[in-house]
């Protein structure tokens, strides 16, 4: 097949995978260009800066981490039809894990650019890269619950103007909420978030707000519909509802209450 790589060409490299020997077809399915990788080979290692999203087609690997001692902890067995080195769809990431074939494996590298075109355009692959992410971030969870006794809690989406970019799982003992509680709940998966993200280096700073959007804001910010605003301020429903969709674009929000989350933070409206 065009662009199979022969197991001889894939020597092992102590300093280095083998990702960069892989071509970039970017396409996830049958017809691609793919490489074989023999067993016991790393595909590429924690550390490497994350360029591109791997799918496997064929065989069995491991997803493992390694600690300063050099002890070794698998996270996950990847098996046919799983993606894996998601992390490259957060700017200047690097790998946070190593995965090694346990077995031949048929693998391909998809560009990230390729993987964003695709999941904007191909609505098959959109379907088929989020459900894997979703049932990835449950075995995670289930990990994560097991080891450490967190069997109950609440999982909050943070989205953005483009779509959802991840999630906030807040857990622990069993704890009485009640359904009042949940936007405040969210308010702070938003706040914390975004903290994690401006401590990495990745948040951006908000687009300055008109004095009219910013009164609009203060208002959905104290809970008023936007009816109740267009009485208040004396303008229509329709032109509140424009000041709105205008403020979640310049903050990058999906929604109105991330809008204010986002306001709060940055100070530009007070309560």
């Amino acid at each position: 097949m065009a662009g199979t790589l022969k197991n001889r060409n894939l020597r092992r490299n102590d300093a280095a995978s083998v990702a960069d020997a892989i071509p970039s077809s970017g396409i996830a399915n049958e017809g691609a260009s793919i490489a074989i990788v023999p067993p016991n080979q790393p595909i590429f290692t924690q550390g490497e800066p994350c360029d591109d999203l791997y799918y496997l087609h064929a065989g069995t690997a491991k997803l493992h981490v390694f600690s300063k001692s050099g002890r070794e902890a698998i996270i996950v067995i990847l098996v046919p039809g799983d993606f894996f080195g998601e992390g490259c769809m957060l700017d200047n990431a690097r790998r946070i894990a190593t995965v090694t074939a346990m077995t031949a494996c048929t693998i391909e590298r998809i560009g990230v650019a390729e993987v964003w075109r695709r999941l904007r355009s191909d609505s098959a692959f959109a379907r088929k890269f989020m459900d894997f992410l979703v049932t990835r971030n449950r075995q995670y969870l289930a990990g994560v619950s097991a080891d450490f006794g967190l069997s109950n809690g609440l999982a909050f989406p943070i989205p953005e103007s483009q779509g959802p970019v991840g999630f906030v799982w807040i857990a622990g003992a069993p704890a009485d909420t009640v359904e009042s509680e949940m936007p405040i709940l969210h308010l702070m998966a938003l706040y914390a978030f975004d903290r994690v993200r401006r401590l990495r280096g990745m948040a951006c700073d908000p687009m300055p707000l008109t004095p009219r959007e910013r009164e609009v804001l203060t208002w959905v910010a104290r809970g008023k519909s936007a009816w109740e605003i267009g009485e208040i301020l004396a303008i229509a429903k329709r032109t509140v509802d424009e000041h709105v969709q205008k403020t979640c674009r310049k903050l990058n929000a999906a929604n109105r209450t991330q809008a204010v989350a986002v306001a709060l933070r940055e100070r530009l409206i007070a309560m």
